[in-house]
């Protein structure tokens, strides 16, 4: 799990994935963890964390604390990203709004740097391990949109990246939606292969 707000504002929340990462690259030989093969699965919140653990890179000021062994910190990178009804970007909040302040701690009238550092989009680079993006078509809550331009950035970039646009679906149905995650395990299947498979 990871901090809430509004007790803990962001970045705290992508601090506590990040050192989840490191902690299983630190412990994978005492829990049978291929540390290069670590993928980030996430829904709504969730998918908005596992698109950025994607995304970004121990310069972009988001790593927090970090635990080393033998001075050697690990990497909280991950080598695959499944993103369900994830907020990529946050260009669509009325920047007069309050609703994400209990989070952010400001509007984005008052302090854009803020909610730009909390999006996923901006961090794109080539750098970035491959995507596959859900969303329910009439989702009410995340816009489409959000998750598809990200996705288009990414393959711009040369990134492999699908896009799921889930028919007559909102946000809640496709979170429910059972039959979604058959997608999620054929695209893990094709971009990370067991050790000695094709």
């Amino acid at each position: 799990n990871y901090r809430h707000a509004p007790e803990h504002k962001f970045p705290a929340q992508i601090h506590d994935c990040k050192q989840a990462v490191r902690w299983m690259r630190n412990h994978a030989t005492q829990y049978s963890i291929d540390p290069e093969r670590i993928a980030a699965f996430g829904y709504s919140a969730g998918g908005h964390l596992a698109a950025l653990l994607g995304t970004t890179s121990a310069g972009d000021q988001l790593k927090g604390p970090v635990e080393t062994t033998n001075n050697d910190p690990a990497s909280a990178r991950v080598q695959a990203v499944i993103a369900g009804g994830a907020v990529c970007d946050f260009s669509w909040i009325d920047p007069e709004s309050r609703l994400l302040k209990y989070w952010i701690g400001a509007t984005r009238e008052s302090d854009p740097a803020a909610y730009l550092a909390a999006s996923p989009t901006h961090y794109i680079s080539g750098e970035a391990p491959p995507f596959y993006f859900y969303h329910g078509e009439k989702d009410a809550i995340v816009p489409l949109s959000s998750a598809k331009q990200m996705h288009r950035k990414l393959t711009d970039q040369g990134t492999p990246s699908v896009f799921i646009s889930v028919a007559g679906k909102g946000h809640l149905a496709t979170f429910g939606d059972i039959g979604q995650l058959e997608g999620c395990i054929d695209f893990l299947r094709k971009h990370m292969p067991a050790r000695g498979t094709n």
